[in-house]
């Protein structure tokens, strides 16, 4: 069956550029069953709450009334998810959901912390001629972006050594990229990009960045696009989403511009979490050649869409406690020349998934590939706080410095 929800995903202002959140109580499904798949290695299993001990088994019935989060709370306890025994019985976990963790975590920060232009005195940056003087040097430099950047088809070329930090509930950059060439140790934070002709924020031969509590919509190419070389990425906390259905082109993050874009060859590390794929993308969330990926904790609720996650080319993706909702294949392979690329999916839920095969190039695969070993210490939150965690707190406005 169909599970519906109330006021979700929430509805845009028409002519404002920022998102009108309702309010959010727990969400609550009807009576009936909930078809909840727990991937591990390609091994599915469907938890049955009604026990007093959860087990992994049959199929999971709500009591009309019932808010999801309550029903779903055994299923940490049982260790789904979190590298135990999906089959061992356990007693149900906290009531609590998590406290949100802003740490940095991820590929960008292995080796040493990206501190973007810590150290340096805070400067307030009100128009567009300011921040593409400040910003464009290797300069060391926080920049405190206030108010809306109307950048009209312009871009932002981004140097190293910087820290762009939107005010308040987000700094607007409307019409225009930020783009980072050969650009290391950069920190983009609570920032706010729209309907830009272009990409939203395009990487290339970029090294350490942290893209973190940004919110991209609408932009003529992809949101977020590594290309050329870039390496060593996190992109945590942030929205994506496009609400200009006319464009067919809504193709949200691209790894590797083409198969011929061999800078990136053991390079394209990249660590997605936390991220929210809003209504309105298509594809791409991400679609990866060349590198090394690792999703996990993000939540899909994208109907309409074609596929989430897509690895092609020489591409070792990690897929691991991710929520996907009323989306078509959270995951597929391409094949075009050379390696066909590889995924391994684990603690995954899913929620009135589709699995389809388009044909032609793409093939369907359970997620059984022996990949790469995060090379970072991380601990995932579970699985069914996800929904909760990432709409209440990802996006621009949303973070501890958002005031």
């Amino acid at each position: 069956m169909r599970i519906r929800t109330r006021s979700f995903p929430p509805k845009f202002q028409t002519g404002v550029h920022k998102f009108e959140e309702p309010q959010r109580p727990l969400w609550r499904y009807p009576s009936g069953e909930m078809k909840l798949l727990w991937s591990d290695g390609g091994n599915r299993f469907r938890p049955d709450l009604a026990a007093t001990s959860l087990r992994i088994l049959g199929t999971m019935r709500l009591r009309a009334g019932v808010p999801w989060c309550l029903a779903l709370l055994g299923w940490v306890g049982a260790g789904g998810g979190l590298g135990l025994n999906p089959t061992q019985a356990a007693e149900p976990g906290p009531l609590a959901p998590p406290r949100p963790n802003f740490a940095p975590v991820g590929f960008a920060h292995v080796g040493a912390p990206v501190t973007g232009g810590d150290g340096s005195e805070p400067i307030r940056v009100r128009s567009v001629q300011e921040l593409q003087a400040l910003a464009g040097t290797d300069e060391p430099r926080v920049l405190l972006l206030e108010g809306t950047f109307e950048l009209r088809r312009q871009s932002v070329r981004v140097g190293s050594n910087k820290t762009l930090l939107g005010g308040g509930e987000g700094a607007v950059l409307l019409g225009g990229a930020l783009y980072l060439r050969n650009a290391t140790n950069v920190i983009l934070r609570n920032l706010i990009l729209r309907d830009s002709p272009e990409d939203g924020i395009s990487l290339s031969g970029a090294r350490r960045v942290w893209v973190d509590h940004c919110t991209v919509m609408d932009c003529g190419d992809g949101l977020i696009d590594l290309t050329h070389g870039t390496d060593e990425v996190t992109i945590s906390w942030c929205r994506f989403g496009y609400q200009n259905l006319k464009n067919s082109h809504r193709l949200a993050s691209l790894l590797g511009a083409s198969d011929r874009d061999r800078a990136c060859e053991g390079r394209l590390r990249v660590t997605y979490h936390h991220n929210w794929w809003d209504a309105g993308c298509l594809e791409r969330m991400p679609s990866v050649r060349f590198g090394r990926v690792h999703v996990f904790n993000n939540y899909y609720r994208a109907p309409g869409n074609r596929y989430c996650i897509r690895s092609r080319l020489f591409a070792e993706c990690r897929i691991e406690f991710n929520w996907f909702e009323d989306v078509r294949n959270p995951w597929e392979l391409m094949v075009t020349t050379g390696d066909t690329g590889r995924i391994f999916a684990a603690g995954n839920v899913e929620v009135n998934t589709r699995w389809e095969n388009p044909g032609g190039n793409v093939r369907l695969v359970s997620g059984t590939d022996s990949v790469f070993a995060p090379p970072y210490p991380w601990q995932p939150d579970p699985p069914q706080w996800i929904p909760w965690l990432v709409t209440n707190h990802a996006g621009a406005g949303r973070g501890p410095f958002a005031r």
